[in-house]
This record gives structure tokens, sequence and C-alpha cells, in this order.
């Protein structure tokens, strides 16, 4: 399902004209309700680098920069990013017990995966884990948790070193 009015703010062809001047899109995917703020989202595969792109676009007029994002270009000079707002110590609190369920959860069914030697999946469920410290953590100092967009955690082939892992990771937090 495409956000109401989309088209309106970047027509495919204009869309399409911009993802070729970085190269040959191999793969074009669509997928704008990942684009939360009401534009559109393309993920692109160039051909010549294999780079990926995930392309959001938005209006203008809701656009600012991110400090955290690499600008490859800024053309109208991006504003500040609005101040963000007070998140209440209920809400917070809710957050942290919902992760700490999450947690628990989580815990609980990978075990099984580690039992039955899928260690991609138990992988998978320590990225879980982790990051559910992280929004735990992050209500405790009265923050909403930062975005991540992707992780730098390793992965691991063996049942003992995926053991030394989780066991780390229980120490370590």
């Amino acid at each position: 399902m495409q956000p109401p009015g989309w088209q309106e703010h970047v027509p495919r062809r204009n869309a399409k004209l911009l993802f070729e001047q970085f190269g040959t899109p191999t793969i074009l995917f669509e997928a704008h309700s990942n684009n939360q703020l009401g534009g559109t989202f393309t993920y692109v595969l160039y051909k010549e680098s294999a780079h990926n792109i995930d392309w959001m676009l938005i209006p203008q007029k809701i656009a600012h920069y991110e400090p955290q994002a690499l600008l490859l270009f800024d053309k109208v000079g991006l504003p500040e990013p609005p101040k963000e707002e007070q998140v209440s110590q209920e809400e917070l609190m809710k957050n942290a017990s919902d992760s700490v369920g999450f947690f628990w959860m989580i815990a609980a069914a990978n075990v099984k995966n580690l039992l039955y030697g899928d260690l991609c999946e138990f992988h998978l469920g320590l990225l879980r884990l982790e990051n559910s410290i992280h929004e735990v953590r992050s209500a405790l100092q009265g923050k909403r948790p930062p975005y991540i967009s992707h992780t730098h955690s390793l992965v691991y082939a063996t049942c003992s070193s995926l053991l030394s892992v989780a066991y780390a990771i229980r120490w370590r937090h």
C-alpha cells in the first residue's frame, strides 16, 4: 500500500531518472510503507558497483538534516531536525517493561535454536536480545532508544563460539 499522495511528490519517471544518475539500476523494489514520513521508499541495487541504496524521497517541506546521515548532496539547505518530543516517565517504564518481557520470550525460544543447531536463527536471537537490552538501558536513562541501522556483530559458526558470546552478553550488560 502506498502512502496517500506519494505520487504527487515524486512521479515514478522522475525517481527513476534520479536513480539512474548513480548507475544502472539492476533491482528496483518499491516499499513505500517503509517511508513513514509520507514519501517514497525504493531499494536500488546498482549493476556496475553492486551498491545497495535505500532511497527515501520525501516532500521538501518536511525534509530536514539528520546528524547521523551522510549527505550525498544538499542543493536547498536542509534545516536542522525538529526538537524531539519529551517522553513521559510512564511511557519510558512501559517500554522498558515490554522490552524485558520480549527479552525473556526470545531468550526462552532461542534455546531451541541452539539445541537444534540452527546457528543462524540463534545468532539473530542474540541480536534481538542485545537490542532489548539497549532499549531497557535507554528507558532507564530517560531516553528513547537511538535508531540503529545495522549491527556490527560478527556471525559465529560454532555452538561453542555462540555460547561464549551469549555468556559475555549476559555479564557485559
